[in-house]
């Protein structure tokens, strides 16, 4: 280190202790491991998808607003259930993860996959019963997809059939997202009588979590351009299954 590294070091340890160091820099660094990573194979059509790109996304909430990055999205049972009814059994890759039981959160079709979680509220028009509230629909396409009036449809018929459910709480509000690698001739943003329909790309994800972190990114590219292409597609899947285990 040269003297004025160490005059920095010196002045940082006055204010920080190592803990709380450690503490922001691992949080920030699970961040940028994962927009690093979601921009490094998002347009490569042979990525594999179900094991790379889609867990990066499904897992990290947060890159759809921070209204959604809190531990009270959850799975819920009886919204899972709603949604698997939207599918017929040869839409389902069964053989798509080892053992589909332990991600029931996780709906793995042939096409794409897709994740619902919400918040839970009592519902007093329904006898004190807790319903789920604000919901979440994240749809993943394969890398190099292109979205088109057909797929913005489909998510928007996901959000009218879940809306006549019986199981949502009376004011439930629904934000269902579709993302692909590239937008067609398409309105981008979609409200409804539903729900409100968002198609994005992985690119716009990147860049929106990037202006979220400060352009942190940008500034330590150096660091991040030293890590290899798959050392840190792995490290960025092992940062989200973290992120999902302190949730």
């Amino acid at each position: 280190m040269t003297p004025d590294q160490l005059d920095k070091l010196a002045d940082i340890l006055r204010t920080w202790n190592v803990d709380d160091i450690a503490t922001v820099i691992g949080e920030i660094d699970k961040r940028i491991v994962v927009i690093e990573a979601i921009q490094r194979i998002y347009n490569e059509k042979t990525t594999e998808e179900l094991h790379t790109l889609h867990p990066l996304i499904l897992n990290s909430r947060w890159l759809f607003g921070a209204q959604f990055d809190s531990p009270m999205f959850v799975s819920n049972s009886a919204l899972t259930t709603v949604v698997k009814g939207l599918f017929k059994d040869e839409d389902y890759d069964l053989d798509s993860i080892d053992n589909p039981k332990r991600r029931p959160d996780i709906i793995c079709l042939k096409q794409f996959s897709l994740k619902a979680v919400c918040t839970d509220r009592i519902d007093t028009t329904a006898g004190e019963i807790m319903k789920p509230d604000q919901i979440l629909i994240v749809e993943v396409k394969r890398g190099g997809f292109e979205i088109t009036d057909d797929e913005v449809n489909q998510v928007e018929y996901y959000v009218r059939q879940i809306r006549k459910s019986a199981v949502l709480h009376s004011s439930a509000t629904i934000d269902a997202y579709v993302v692909g690698a590239k937008l067609g001739d398409i309105d981008a943003e979609k409200n409804t009588s539903s729900g409100r329909i968002h198609a994005v790309t992985y690119g716009q994800l990147v860049d929106t979590a990037s202006g979220k972190l400060f352009r942190l990114r940008e500034r330590l590219q150096e660091h991040y351009d030293s890590l290899g292409q798959e050392s840190i597609v792995e490290q960025a899947l092992k940062e989200t299954k973290q992120l999902k285990l302190n949730v």
